[in-house]
């Protein structure tokens, strides 16, 4: 997590990254079958598999989940075209994207989180994925919108997520 201060007005709560080695506890007593991101894994996971076989072929990705990931301005800028328009989702796959956005700004204060969701339109973010739905397979997704990047990958028994809006470290642009 990342937070940036004016003085002492927050300014900037991004890049929010979270991550884990052991995604699913196997052996810790007590945390047996303890998901970790579950929520996050998951809704992604429903969202592909509600997707229509004309909106999986647009959603896809033609790389593998490994070289999927965006890093540079320029990737997040290119990426902003691919996947398919939230605003071209019917309504059940749009609240699903909905509330997948919601689950990333949600780890901050409800005051902070509702702030970032006025500024965040779900119909202007672009969802993109490689991988499958199937539990337990590696799965990347992708939510793309003109203020905000969301990233998902689970590998094996790794998963990371990231949160960034445009305003990283309190920067316009």
């Amino acid at each position: 997590m990342h937070f940036t201060y004016d003085g002492d007005r927050l300014v900037a709560t991004t890049p929010a990254f979270l991550g884990i080695a052991m995604a699913l506890q196997k052996t810790e007593p007590g945390r047996v079958g303890l998901r970790v991101l579950a929520d996050r894994e998951d809704l992604g996971r429903r969202l592909v598999d509600s997707l229509s076989r004309e909106h999986v072929e647009r959603a896809r990705l033609d790389t593998s989940p490994d070289e999927s990931r965006i890093g540079s301005r320029d990737e997040r800028a290119k990426a902003r075209s691919s996947g398919i328009a939230g605003a071209e989702l019917p309504g059940e796959q749009l609240a699903l994207l909905t509330r997948l956005v919601q689950e990333y700004t949600r780890d901050l204060d409800r005051p902070i989180a509702e702030a970032h969701e006025r500024l965040i339109d779900p119909k202007r973010a672009r969802f993109a994925f490689s991988g499958e739905a199937k539990p337990g397979a590696e799965l990347y997704y992708r939510v793309v919108g003109p203020e905000f990047t969301i990233e998902f990958h689970r590998h094996n028994n790794h998963v990371h997520s990231l949160w960034r809006r445009n305003d990283d470290f309190g920067r316009s642009g």
